[in-house]
């Protein structure tokens, strides 16, 4: 008779097993979901701060090198007051520029650079021409060059490390 009630009830559900390693599968999915979006987070984390670091090297270079900058503007300054002619402007922005930096002349005309450090791997290099001011409100100069520029050697990555077999042993493809 109990084989009768059995088959006349019908039951075909799952049991408490099967309802258990489903919870477990989804927990493990979960877990497994967490952990990926820590690391993906660290892992952003770590990305913005060498940007940030990065940025506040530059700016700080950019501001040596605008303090530089100011310097030579108000040398100028100065030798276009003290000129009559653009010779004479150029002659004396020769002699005042020197203590600033490098000096490059062609034709006549002077050209200030310099480097300043930005990091161990970079320095951001300018070039600053003396102009002629040719009314009374032009700049006494011209911006050349403003650019970063690698100072370290490049070392190349040399391959992946893919394949942990021998030096030629049963890769596809290869005889």
């Amino acid at each position: 008779m109990t084989e009768r009630k059995n088959k006349s009830t019908g039951r075909t559900g799952l049991g408490v097993g099967a309802s258990s390693i489903l919870v477990i599968f989804v927990l493990l999915c979960l877990v497994t979901f967490a952990t990926l979006s820590l690391v993906s987070a660290r892992a952003d984390r770590n990305l913005s701060q060498k940007a940030v670091d990065h940025t506040l090297e530059y700016y700080t270079a950019s501001n040596e090198a605008e303090r530089i900058l100011a310097q030579a503007d108000s040398l100028l300054a100065d030798c276009a007051a003290q000129a009559a002619d653009e010779a004479a402007y150029q002659a004396l922005a020769a002699r005042q520029l020197a203590q600033l930096g490098e000096l490059e002349t062609s034709d006549g005309a002077v050209t200030l650079c310099y480097t300043v450090p930005i990091n161990e791997n970079q320095t951001l290099c300018c070039e600053i021409a003396a102009v002629w001011p040719q009314q009374s409100g032009d700049g006494f100069y011209r911006i050349a060059r403003w650019q970063v520029e690698s100072t370290g050697e490049w070392q190349p990555d040399e391959g992946l490390p893919v394949y942990g077999g021998g030096e030629t042993a049963a890769l596809p493809g290869q005889p």
